[in-house]
């Protein structure tokens, strides 16, 4: 079999900006793309015992349309510190948009019959500056949702409707800057919460979550200069397990594994300034070497366990 495929987008973005007062704005988009993709095949049937091919069966496929897509959002500064915003956008995933290729499967998102994907999200934010500007804080709630999706209608007859739908949803908080002359620091924790709102696709039934989610993912990074030459650092990543089996209802105990395991990883820096132009660095990744598992393939059979404890030393040069 072979398969030639081609996809032609134009598109064109209206933004705009507008100051209310010192303390409000208010910003907006729209955008508007044209697409059109066609894929051209053909299946080869061949005799089992030559091996000649005794048939050649083309397919051609195409679907165009109009996507508009669009954000709206707003900021207040309740001091010259500090600001709060709310930002709200969509976007649009037509079929074929995920690898720019059309399918005649009924089971597949990039059938020409298919609708476009519609992906929202909506985020309320504050950011402020402390310490006289040398810290940065950051929080922000957020809501994705995403509807559309292919799920099975009636899994007796093989049937298939876009009546699937899904959420995620979360926290997020940061702290990056300069605490001291010396000390400066980053860290940012996360949470995220996926729910199946509709439809059935394999083990993501209603009520299950979406694999490979972590609810929780935390780093923290710091470095402190000992003098004008040495510098010394470390920090912390934190991910929470991640479910390969998905659905409330399902036995653990009789799958292969579940789950990632959550995992922690510490790593460390020595920095040396050999000259003004001159200087050496120590990375070492999972200092403590950590055993845990990276990624789990969808059967749970295989597992990829995480880098061991490794070094690298660079060198940087100024001119």
């Amino acid at each position: 079999a072979y398969v030639r495929g081609s996809t032609l987008t134009a598109g064109a973005y209206l933004f705009d900006t507008i100051e209310l007062t010192p303390q409000w704005q208010v910003s907006g988009g729209v955008r508007f793309d044209r697409y059109r993709t066609e894929t051209d095949s053909a299946t080869a049937t061949q005799n089992s015992t030559t091996g000649a091919v005794t048939a050649l069966t083309p397919s051609s496929l195409s679907k165009s349309d109009l996507l508009t897509s669009w954000k709206l959002g707003a900021l207040y500064k309740p001091a010259a510190n500090g600001s709060v915003y709310l930002a709200y956008a969509n976007s649009q995933t037509p079929p074929g948009g995920a690898n720019f290729s059309l399918s005649s499967s009924a089971n597949s998102t990039s059938n020409p019959n298919m609708d476009t994907q519609d992906t929202s999200n909506m985020e309320l934010g504050t950011k402020w500056d402390v310490l006289g500007g040398k810290l940065g804080l950051s929080a922000a709630l957020y809501r994705t949702e995403h509807k559309n999706e292919l799920a099975v209608l009636d899994s007796l007859s093989n049937t298939y409707a876009q009546m699937g739908k899904r959420t995620v949803e979360g926290i997020e908080l940061g702290a990056i800057g300069q605490l001291s002359k010396d000390w400066q620091i980053s860290a940012g924790l996360a949470t995220m919460k996926t729910k199946v709102k509709a439809g059935s696709t394999g083990n993501n039934a209603v009520g299950a979550a979406a694999r490979w989610s972590p609810e929780l993912t935390a780093t923290l990074w710091s470095s402190y200069a000992v003098n004008s030459a040495l510098t010394i650092g470390g920090g912390v990543r934190y991910v929470s397990k991640q479910k390969r089996v998905v659905d409330p209802a399902a036995n653990l105990a009789a799958s292969n594994m579940p789950n990632i395991p959550a995992y922690w990883v510490a790593d460390a820096m020595v920095e040396y300034k050999v000259s003004k132009n001159v200087s050496l660095r120590l990375n070492v990744y999972n200092l403590f070497d950590e055993d845990y598992i990276s990624t789990l393939n969808n059967s749970g059979a295989r597992a990829t366990l995480g880098a061991p404890r490794s070094a690298m030393l660079s060198a940087n040069v100024q001119f």
